[in-house]
């Protein structure tokens, strides 16, 4: 737009002010950037499920407040998804190779996740008594 406007002032010609122009480029949906926006594709969240205890594990790493001021320290924690118990945790106080290579820390399941879709979710109620 303002390169529209100073052309036009070197060639003598003065159409109105900068302002006035930006405004009724505006009222026509003709300002703004023209460039095309980066959008980044949606994100699907995991849908873990298991129709079995001990199948499919999570695990997560947490920090915890220390005694003093900047003292922090990382719980782990190893989760059954079917069951939703804990069945490991540990408290590091930073966070290194060891910790994931430790021998202290169980193995995975072995048998692999069940590879059929989860069951419907449950719409009834529970009759009053």
């Amino acid at each position: 737009m303002a390169q529209v406007s100073t052309i036009l002032l070197d060639e003598g010609i003065y159409r109105c002010s900068q302002a006035t122009m930006h405004r009724l480029l505006r009222q026509r949906g003709q300002s703004g950037e023209r460039r095309a926006e980066a959008t980044c594709p949606a994100r699907k969240n995991p849908n873990w499920w298991s129709p079995r205890p001990n199948e499919v594990w999570s695990w997560d790493i947490t920090k915890l407040k220390g005694p003093a001021r900047g003292i922090w320290y990382l719980l782990y924690v190893i989760l059954d998804i079917y069951s939703r118990k804990v069945i490991h945790w540990e408290i590091w106080p930073t966070e290194t190779g060891r910790q994931r290579n430790s021998s202290s820390t169980p193995s995975p399941p072995t048998t692999a996740p069940p590879t059929t879709a989860p069951p419907a979710p449950c719409t009834a109620t529970a009759a009053p008594r």
